[in-house]
C-alpha cells in the first residue's frame, strides 16, 4: 500500500514539475487609451521556445482589427527583451486580411528600438516596408517571426520602464478608428496548463483518498 502511494505521489509531482519551457506563454493584448477602439483583448501575442537559442512569436488580433501606422512615435508591433543585445530577427510572416490583393501586401521588417505612445519604449519593433501610413494601408491581422539569442527564453520577454511587455498600433475596421494597445505582464494561462493543473489536483486527491482508505 505504502509502495502504490509513493508511486502516485511521484506521478503527481511529476505532473505538477512539467517543464514550462515546453509549454506555450500567452499574453493578451488588452489595454489601450484609445476609447474608439472598443473593448479588448485586441488580439494574443503567443511565444514558444525553439530550441536553445530562439523562442517563436505569433501575433493574431481579433476579428475587426488590423495592423497600422500612423506616423511619428507609432508602430506597428513592438516588443521588449531583458538584457539580450544583438539578437536577430528571422522568418517574418504575414497574415494578410481576406480578400487583400497580393500587389498590396507588404514585408514587414525587424528594427532595434520602438514606442507607442502611453505605452514606452521597447527594446525591438516590426515595421512594415512600404506600407504608408493610415488606416487605408492597413491590411495584417497577424504577424510570426523568431527572436534568435544564445540563451532566450520565453521569459526573456519583460515589462519595459512603463509596464509593458508589447504594443501595437492598430486600426478598428468597423469604425476607422487608429490607437495603441498593449499587453502587460501577466500572461493569459494556456488550456494545457489547465489540464496540467487539473490532473495535478486530480492525482493529488486520488493518492489522499488512497491514504485514507488504507
Amino acid at each position: 500500500m505504502k509502495l502504490k502511494t509513493a508511486f502516485f505521489s511521484l506521478a503527481a509531482a511529476a505532473v505538477l514539475a512539467a517543464n514550462p519551457a515546453s509549454a506555450l506563454t500567452v499574453f493578451s493584448l488588452n489595454q489601450t487609451q484609445t476609447s474608439g477602439l472598443g473593448s479588448g483583448p485586441f488580439g494574443t501575442v503567443t511565444l514558444a521556445q525553439d530550441g536553445l537559442n530562439a523562442v517563436d512569436v505569433t501575433v493574431t488580433l481579433a476579428a475587426g482589427y488590423k495592423f497600422v501606422e500612423t506616423g511619428g512615435p507609432h508602430d506597428a508591433f513592438t516588443f521588449n527583451l531583458a538584457n539580450l543585445a544583438s539578437y536577430t530577427v528571422s522568418d517574418v510572416v504575414v497574415t494578410a486580411a481576406a480578400g487583400t490583393a497580393a500587389n498590396k501586401i507588404k514585408p514587414y521588417v525587424a528594427i532595434t528600438g520602438g514606442s507607442n505612445p502611453s505605452f514606452g519604449s521597447f527594446s525591438g519593433k516590426l515595421q512594415c516596408n512600404g506600407c504608408g501610413n493610415g488606416g487605408s494601408n492597413a491590411f495584417a491581422t497577424g504577424l510570426s517571426f523568431t527572436v534568435n539569442r544564445a540563451g532566450i527564453a520565453e521569459s526573456s520577454f519583460v515589462a519595459n520602464a512603463a509596464g509593458y511587455v508589447f504594443s501595437a498600433d492598430v486600426l478598428r475596421t468597423a469604425t476607422g478608428t487608429t490607437g495603441a494597445v498593449g499587453a502587460m505582464t501577466t500572461p493569459v494561462p494556456e488550456p494545457e496548463t489547465y489540464a496540467l493543473m487539473l490532473a495535478g489536483l486530480a492525482a493529488v486527491g486520488f493518492v489522499a483518498r488512497r491514504r485514507k482508505s488504507g
